[in-house]
């Protein structure tokens, strides 16, 4: 007797909802890590050009 597992339809729409939004939460991750790489090379320069003004 076999035994085939069905699944839920509702459990079927919600894992291909998951399967699309997964590509879009990977991008605007991407993007903040980009912003946050960005604006931390930005501070550090603006500290390095006002410590080496100050010595």
């Amino acid at each position: 007797m076999s035994r085939i597992r069905k699944f839920h339809p509702v459990s079927i729409i919600v894992f291909i909802l998951a399967l699309n939004l997964i590509p879009r939460l990977m991008a605007d991750l991407i993007d903040m890590t980009v912003l946050l790489c960005t604006s931390m090379y930005s501070a550090g320069h603006s500290l390095g050009t006002f410590l080496k003004n100050f010595i």
